[in-house]
């Protein structure tokens, strides 16, 4: 039984070894298999064009945009700065790229991606920012570490995007380029609008200034079709105003971009039946806005030939309404190219035109002020009568010169003055003080006599005609 036991064991060591030779041999295989696997994955990460489920999975996934650019020809790095520039703009193509990508350029799919070279990403070899990020890329030792880019995509939308990207170099020659992107678009565009707002407000608050503290109005004016013509990117702004009965117009301010040719002087007493179209709109209260003058409608003949004669290829054009009244335009133009005028462009022009208006109905009215005091100056300056102005208390705002001669006074010094001070009774004194509380309920003209008491000679009869100043009810 002992030894029946014994033969027994070694059967079962015999048969242990058997398996324990066959698992190793199956680890092994195993081990070899995992390690092709392996090799055969970062293959087709480092030499993309061996692709596996896995590693195309993974980055589908991503929330980023994945790309890889392989150039056509190998470029030596030793080449100057600018000529690798040049080269990798022309020889670089996209080659690969996840579903994320393709979305962020609204495309339908890789294809409208794949095999196009850096100039269709980057608008060209030119662009200011995207050249200045690519310069920063090859002076970094081929590495791009948060480099923002702006971009047109598929759809014509720009795009701003955030790039990180590596490069293989191979034996002193550029092969290609792996890279992520992120879209700041939304977050670029905030920042824009922002930006935006607050240079609106800085134009809105210069043009105000510029008309509140104007000396000269025609410089002013100048100044401010300067100013909005910068801001909206126009080549031409101007001023157009009407005559009193509406029948002719004629364009009073401009202002051009460098090598643009002025035309005020042949827009002068333009007969404004020769353009009823245009016309009908202004005085409807509605904006000319035309993007393409040869896309004008027939109606508008006579003022496309107008506007072509001027080579403008696009204008945008508001009414400007003084108390109820069109008394003019004003306009900007496009003459090198057709020009879309945003919302944001009619917007300027709209509420920096009102301020406009604002400033020319004061400086209008102000010089018919300035002209009518001036008349009556003249008149009370040169009359041997008295002229007086006295507030509703009694106090003298304003004597004539005259009043030197009449009672011997100094009519600068007597401003300021209750009127008490002229009469010699007092009497006649209570009965002008209630004639004068009188007048300011009734608003009624009249006259009394009084002794007045001169300041160089003995007191003497006057007679006083007074006539109310209302303003403002």
């Amino acid at each position: 039984m002992k030894n029946q036991s014994i033969e027994q064991l070694q059967e079962q060591v015999a048969l242990l070894s058997e398996r324990n030779a066959y698992l190793e041999n199956q680890l092994t295989t195993h081990k070899q298999q995992w390690q092709s696997e392996k090799q055969n994955l970062l293959k087709s990460i480092s030499y993309p064009d061996t692709k596996t489920n896995i590693y195309k999975d993974f980055f589908s996934q991503l929330t980023e945009g994945i790309y890889r650019f392989d150039i056509d020809k190998p470029m030596d790095i030793n080449l100057p700065i600018e000529e690798q520039i040049d080269y990798l703009y022309d020889h670089l193509f996209m080659k690969e790229c996840n579903a994320t990508l393709v979305k962020m350029y609204g495309a339908k799919d890789e294809s409208e991606l794949l095999g196009k070279n850096m100039t269709f990403f980057h608008g060209g070899k030119h662009h200011k920012t995207n050249r200045e990020s690519f310069k920063e890329f090859v002076l970094n030792g081929y590495k791009a570490e948060n480099i923002e880019s702006e971009e047109i995509g598929v759809d014509g939308k720009k795009k701003f995007f955030l790039n990180n990207s590596l490069s293989v170099i191979k034996d002193g020659f550029y092969i290609r380029m792996w890279g992520t992107q992120t879209d700041i678009t939304q977050s670029k565009i905030a920042q824009e609008s922002i930006k935006r707002n607050l240079e609106f407000q800085t134009l809105i608050s210069k043009i105000s200034s510029s008309f509140i503290w104007a000396f000269n109005m025609n410089t002013s004016i100048n100044t401010y079709l300067k100013t909005i013509a910068e801001y909206t990117g126009a080549g031409r702004s101007y001023i157009f105003r009407l005559n009193n009965d509406g029948a002719l117009m004629n364009n009073t301010h401009e202002w051009c971009a460098p090598n643009i040719p002025p035309q005020i002087e042949y827009l002068q007493n333009q007969k404004t039946d020769s353009f009823p179209w245009w016309m009908k709109k202004l005085r409807n209260g509605e904006r000319i806005h035309i993007n393409e003058v040869s896309k004008l409608p027939k109606e508008a003949q006579s003022e496309k030939e107008m506007l072509e004669q001027q080579d403008i290829k696009s204008l945008i054009a508001l009414p400007l309404i003084s108390a109820g009244k069109l008394i003019g335009f004003i306009g900007l133009d496009n003459v090198t190219k057709t020009k879309t005028w945003t919302a944001e462009d009619i917007n300027t022009l709209s509420i920096s035109s009102e301020i406009l208006v604002s400033a020319i109905h004061s400086n209008e009215a102000e010089a018919a002020l300035f002209k009518s005091e001036r008349k009556y100056r003249f008149l009370t300056e040169t009359m041997k009568d008295v002229i007086s102005s006295i507030s509703p208390f009694g106090i003298l705002k304003y004597s004539s010169p005259s009043v030197t001669a009449f009672g011997g006074y100094i009519a600068e010094e007597e401003k300021g003055n209750h009127v008490s001070k002229y009469f010699a009774k007092k009497t006649e004194l209570v009965s002008a003080l209630k004639i004068l509380a009188q007048v300011l309920i009734s608003h009624k003209s009249g006259y009394f006599r009084f002794l007045y008491k001169a300041k160089d000679r003995a007191p003497f009869p006057v007679e006083f005609s007074y006539t109310p100043e209302v303003v403002h009810g």
